[in-house]
């Protein structure tokens, strides 16, 4: 018991110091275009092996977030046709991070908000 306390602390000391952006080089996002298809969503979603995209809007500014909840919640299983684009059932409006925010924060906020996804942002 005493073995898991200390690691929790080295744990809680860690996410208090250290940075998203300490921990090096992360994916790039994949980014849809707002009429893009659920069925197109998909295969990016194997093809990149992510469970997310963002999503843009016709001024290329990104709107919103299209996750593999949202498609679990919000299509299957309600006879949503996968040719359908994924305008309707995106999450708006998405929340970011900055890459200098501590490990710490950046948990809570997701805990906090319930996200699975959150995408970092510079400066």
């Amino acid at each position: 018991m005493r073995k898991e306390a200390q690691n929790k602390n080295r744990f809680v000391e860690y996410s208090r110091q250290k940075t998203i952006k300490d921990l090096g080089q992360l994916r790039a996002p994949i980014a849809v275009k707002i009429n893009t298809t659920i069925r197109e969503v998909i295969e990016l979603y194997n093809k990149n092996r992510t469970g997310s995209v963002l999503v843009y809007d016709k001024r290329e500014k990104i709107i919103g977030i299209f996750t593999e909840r949202d498609l679990l919640q919000k299509i299957l299983n309600k006879g949503i046709s996968l040719d359908e684009t994924i305008e309707p059932y995106i999450s708006k409006p998405v929340k970011t991070v900055d890459s200098r925010t501590t490990l710490g924060e950046t948990i809570k906020m997701m805990t906090e908000g319930g996200f699975r996804h959150l995408p970092v942002v510079e400066g």
